[in-house]
């Protein structure tokens, strides 16, 4: 496996670690976003649906670099 490949597959998981804690209301910043509170207080369920989009690409990608590591072996 390849550097390239590796930092591919590490940006993805960082950027929706990033997004889950985000729309999960477990960063500082969420909780004083005029964005999110607009969509909670809009659509109160699109955060939940956000972050459960964001568990599946953190498995997704997750599943896909171990099974890249192995085959790399």
């Amino acid at each position: 496996m390849s550097i390239a490949e590796l930092l591919d597959y590490v940006i993805v998981l960082l950027i929706s670690a990033y997004g889950i804690a985000f729309f999960g209301g477990h960063l500082k910043q969420s909780k004083t976003s005029p964005a999110l509170i607009w969509v909670n207080n809009k659509y109160p369920q699109a955060p939940k649906y956000l972050v459960y989009i964001g568990i599946f690409v953190f498995s997704f990608n997750a599943f896909g670099l171990i099974k890249a590591l192995i085959i790399s072996i």
